[in-house]
């Protein structure tokens, strides 16, 4: 548990310059309904913001189809989504 701490505390790190100071306001409306069904999020965390991604796809078949146009198929078009948002992200984490 103090691991999983730990890195999220270095993840943490610069987070204004990775994902923006609200990150939720990179986000189409389509997915933003779709997120606090399930659980509520930080929209000013690194680690959040990496759950939010991690989640949408590993249930992916489960969002709303306007949420699936938005964000495209796996995973090439969810892959453009989320870097062309967060273009820091990847190399960050």
């Amino acid at each position: 548990k103090s691991n999983s701490f730990s890195l999220c505390a270095m993840m943490e790190a610069n987070a204004e310059h990775v994902v923006g100071i609200q990150w939720d306001r990179k986000l189409h409306q389509e997915l933003l309904s779709d997120l606090g069904r399930y659980r509520t999020y930080n929209f000013t965390s690194v680690c959040d913001c990496l759950r939010v991604i991690r989640n949408k796809k590993n249930h992916y078949l489960e969002l709303s189809s306007a949420a699936k146009t938005v964000l495209g198929t796996l995973p090439d078009g969810f892959f453009e989504y989320f870097d062309s948002r967060f273009p820091s992200l990847l190399v960050h984490s």
